[in-house]
């Protein structure tokens, strides 16, 4: 529950602080005193955009913050995701704490930042946090009627079905995603099928390549084709000047001999000459092995050079610069072969798994829909009963739930609240025919109904606080005071504060507090006060008869008191 809140330089508010108690608290004050300023303050508290403009100072940052009782209410981490914060787990943080302070700051550049017990915050978890804290029903909510998912959440709340619609959007979640795979390979093995003969007529390009090629080989391998008369012609001569360079070396060895007994040099030139004759020796082996290896046959040669010529061919086509990547275009255009010769089996598993979640999704949207229709009953005759209590027991609501309808029209389109389609149906008289509730003519007849609403599922929801906003709209006298005895009861198990202009529901109220204008026509703020005794008394009795506070609005008012 809310248990202070404190406004700084927002609006009208100067400077505000004030504390709050459990059960049913009437708030009350003239038109334009400032009640809907501390609405949209606190509404910062549970997430609602900033925005400068609201600053009374505009030099001047503004604060709201708002202290929590949750020590007894089931807050629940968003089942979607885990929010990280600086400190950690955020969400982990804050289910363990008892209070909770909420901190809203604006800038007067309108920037903002939120804290949740003094650590920075997301603001959307802070507007998760703050549907779990508080419920604002302000006027505009009655337009709520009209959305065509209020009746469905209805009556999922009254059927407590929030574990089995989790569990079946689990469930949609992966059939769509499968659904969307599906697609995704029906298109590729179009888009396969498309490029299949082209990409065929790719490959065929390197059918006569040898994986194992060794390019440097090939070209060396050219190298000596093309020059193959040239290299036979030059080892043979090459051959020839070694055998007589050997005849000249053993003339020089013959005359160095004769010479070396008595000329000293000699010595030496005939040892080295003897190891340039031995080396020469050895060329001369290896050239003769040489003689006749050269290949000459055409056809070989013809066929390097083609194959070189294509290898050069296709890394030109494909910008590459080695035959490494070369092959592993090769490869991937097998892939995409492969991929069309393949799809078969895969677009039928595919197949399967839709077939398989969409099964599922019936499954549970089928609990889901039966789970719905079991409470209807219940729902519409409480319904009733308490817009008897309010006064309209002339009133007719059913509750209409239709499947809605694929396409083509045969079976369910399940979406992601299932496949039922629900509308509250509403007639002011049993004569007159079912019309949809949100048409509903009357503000009157529209806030009762959303109170009676709010009242069943208040049952339903362990929602800390609620918070009506003038919800007793077009009533009086006796059914206005129904009206404060149902916030009333509301108040039983819960926070509740009922804004309104009506004695009869401001007498209800276990506390009351008191909105006030003050200042002049140059600057002007707003100010609460908490209303006891004959201040409460007063008060009331002046919504009763207005300023000039009457003995007969005194008596009244002590008696609504009582």
């Amino acid at each position: 529950m809310l248990q202070r809140l404190e406004i700084v330089n927002f609006a009208l508010i100067e400077n505000l602080e004030i504390s709050f108690q459990a059960g049913f608290t009437s708030v009350t004050g003239e038109t334009g005193s400032g009640k809907s300023v501390m609405l949209q303050a606190l509404g910062l508290l549970l997430g609602n955009r900033a925005d400068s403009k609201t600053l009374k100072n505009p030099e001047v940052k503004c604060v709201v913050e708002g202290e929590f009782l949750t020590k007894d209410y089931d807050l629940k981490r968003p089942s979607n995701r885990v929010t990280e914060q600086p400190s950690g787990d955020f969400w982990g943080e804050v289910l363990k704490e008892d209070h909770l302070v909420i901190r809203r700051v604006i800038l007067p550049s309108g920037k903002s930042r939120a804290y949740v017990n003094e650590e920075p915050v997301k603001l959307e978890d802070l507007k998760i946090l703050g549907e779990q804290l508080v419920d604002i029903h302000s006027q505009h909510q009655n337009m709520l009627l009209k959305d065509a998912n209020f009746a469905r959440e209805v009556v999922d709340r009254f059927a407590e079905n929030s574990a089995i619609l989790s569990e079946y959007q689990a469930v949609y979640k992966t059939f769509q995603e499968a659904q969307k795979r599906h697609q995704e390979l029906l298109a590729q093995q179009a888009q396969a099928q498309s490029d299949y003969e082209y990409n065929q007529h790719q490959l065929e390009a390197f059918a006569d390549i040898p994986e194992d090629l060794d390019l440097s080989v090939l070209e060396s391998e050219q190298e000596m084709g093309a020059h193959g008369v040239e290299i036979e012609q030059g080892v043979r001569e090459i051959s020839i000047g070694v055998e007589e360079g050997e005849g000249t070396l053993d003339a020089i060895l013959k005359i160095l001999g004769n010479l070396e007994s008595f000329y000293v040099p000699a010595k030496d030139w005939r040892t080295r000459i003897e190891a340039a004759y031995f080396e020469l020796q050895e060329i001369k082996r290896e050239v003769e092995s040489h003689q006749g290896t050269v290949d000459l046959d055409p056809e070989r040669v013809e066929y390097v050079s083609t194959l070189l010529g294509k290898i050069y061919g296709l890394m030109k086509r494909y910008n590459v610069n080695d035959v490494e990547n070369l092959w592993k275009i090769k490869t991937d255009l097998e892939s995409k072969i492969s991929l069309v010769e393949d799809f078969e089996a895969v677009i039928a598993e595919s197949e399967r798994t839709c077939e398989f979640a969409s099964t599922e999704v019936h499954r549970i949207g089928g609990t889901l829909s039966d789970s719905r229709m079991a409470v209807m009953p219940g729902l519409e005759q409480q319904i009733s009963e308490q817009l008897e209590f309010l006064g309209m027991g002339d009133a007719v609501v059913k509750i209409e739930k239709r499947e809605m309808s694929s396409e083509n029209g045969e079976g369910i389109a399940y979406g992601v609240y299932g496949g039922d389609q629900i509308e509250f149906l509403y007639a002011a008289h049993p004569n007159l025919p079912l019309r949809p509730l949100g048409q509903i003519g009357s503000g009157g007849e529209m806030a009762r109904v959303m109170l009676v609403l709010k009242n069943i599922l208040a049952q339903k929801v362990a929602l800390p606080t609620i918070i009506f906003d003038e919800i007793d709209t077009g009533v009086s006298g006796e059914i206005a005071d129904r009206v404060g005895q149902m916030m009333q009861g509301m108040a039983e198990s819960r926070q509740v504060f009922g804004i309104t202009h009506l004695p009869q529901v401001a007498a209800k109220g276990n506390h009351q507090l008191k909105v006030l204008k003050e200042g002049d026509e140059f600057s002007a703020y707003t100010r609460i006060v908490y209303l006891a005794d004959e201040d409460r008394t007063a008060e009331i009795a002046q919504m009763i008869s207005g300023q000039n506070i009457t003995d007969s609005a005194l008596a009244q008012a002590r008696e609504l008191l009582r």
